[in-house]
């Protein structure tokens, strides 16, 4: 269990790594992000953190062992 949750913390993580690799290139490459992928982004950005707290949380109280 504790294997798994590890893996979707970094799984979260690497999500988030991702859309922000995206975010950049599309400004770089002079492109405007839409309102929508802008709400995604901060929707994304609210979850993630949260998920990787709950998980840490887990881990310490031993229920992820």
């Amino acid at each position: 269990m504790r294997r798994r949750m590890e893996f979707l913390i970094r799984g979260s993580q690497v999500l988030q790594h991702t859309l922000l690799g995206l975010m950049l290139l599309g400004m770089s490459a002079g492109m405007l992000l839409s309102p929508i992928g802008l709400g995604i982004l901060a929707v994304q950005a609210q979850t993630v953190p949260a998920a990787v707290s709950r998980g840490y949380t887990l881990l310490e109280r031993g229920w992820g062992g």
